[in-house]
């Protein structure tokens, strides 16, 4: 057996350990597994979560990259001695492209893709003499272009299409016209099943043409602006859109934005954070200040979960920042207290 053969078996079974420590008997009777800065995270508070094609468990924190195997968890740090580390501590998002590369999105660094052979980072930065570099060094999203083009959302100058052969981005700044994203700071992205990206700002929905390079906006019943934090899409093609006004929708070939209608004992409402579909159809949505809401697939009424103080099976924080469904069917929830883990049965 080779080396890395054997590295994903030992993987596979650490996971497969999880689950049965984190099986449930019922929906109401869920149990999670906390995984803290006491099992090694590297900052409690963590922004995002992935399983890559090999199967580690990629965390972006707010001091330091962590990748988790199943039995511990290993931490990447900029070292200013070396320059292939990570280019920055703060790690906002990471994401893996069609052809299985790592990249991460930082606070400062720019973006980074990683070496799996040596454990090192190649950085794309912005740099002022640089017009085609990247347009910020504070990457709030990643998403896929085609081409094997990537999609990059700052949190300062909008939206960048960025080729990974020569380095050179192609940037949209905000716009009010269709030449650029409602505002500057990108939230989400999401290519839909039809071949629309779908922008999610602090000012606001956006679907983006990547061919013609152009943009449209699109805005709620009301006439206030909503911060779009997440988006999914369901399989009848409706978008789910996590905002600070609570949970909303977009129904395929619909121009207006609708909050949703849901049943006065179980709404969901206030600054939501994220929202994910899972392999079954249930609607996960995960809220800054209120925990996690699950809505199971057929169900009108939604699951509150939320942090119980003293009780290590519950949510650890009701703050949560990333909801995700790795390869063997867990949930993993990112929080600002560390990351859980559940087992959705």
């Amino acid at each position: 057996m080779t080396t890395e053969r054997y590295k994903l078996v030992l993987l596979s079974a650490g996971l497969l350990l999880l689950a049965t420590i984190s099986a449930t008997s019922a929906w109401g009777e869920s149990r999670f597994r906390q995984l803290t800065m006491t099992n090694g995270l590297s900052n409690a508070r963590v922004f995002s979560v992935l399983q890559s094609d090999r199967g580690y468990v990629w965390l972006a924190t707010e001091d330091g990259l962590d990748r988790y195997d199943g039995y511990s968890i290993k931490v990447f740090k900029n070292d200013p001695a070396d320059p292939s580390s990570i280019s920055s501590n703060l790690a906002r998002v990471v994401y893996e492209d069609a052809r299985h590369r790592l990249w991460i999105g930082t606070t400062g660094g720019g973006l980074n893709l990683y070496d799996p052979q040596t454990n090192t980072f190649q950085h794309f930065t912005h740099t002022s003499e640089n017009p085609n570099s990247l347009a910020s060094n504070n990457i709030w999203s990643l998403s896929s272009a085609g081409d094997g083009k990537l999609l990059v959302g700052t949190f300062d100058a909008g939206l960048d299409i960025f080729d990974p052969q020569t380095g050179d981005a192609r940037h949209f700044p905000a716009a009010q016209n269709a030449t650029g994203p409602s505002d500057n700071q990108i939230n989400a992205i999401l290519p839909d099943q039809h071949g629309i990206i779908w922008i999610g700002t602090q000012s606001g929905l956006d679907s983006f043409n990547e061919n013609s390079g152009t943009f449209v906006h699109y805005h709620s019943k009301t006439s206030t602006l909503e911060i779009i934090r997440d988006i999914t899409q369901d399989k009848e093609g409706r978008l789910w859109i996590a905002s600070n006004k609570g949970l909303q929708y977009l129904d395929p070939g619909k121009s207006v934005i609708t909050s949703a209608s849901l049943d006065k004992t179980s709404a969901v409402t206030g600054n939501l954070s994220s929202v994910f579909i899972d392999s079954k159809d249930n609607l996960w949505i995960g809220s800054l200040d209120s925990g996690m809401y699950l809505r199971r697939n057929g169900a009108s009424e939604y699951i509150n979960f939320h942090q119980n103080t003293g009780d290590l099976s519950s949510l650890s924080s009701n703050s949560l920042w990333d909801i995700y469904q790795d390869h063997s069917g867990l949930i993993w929830v990112t929080t600002d207290n560390g990351v859980d883990i559940l087992d959705p049965g």
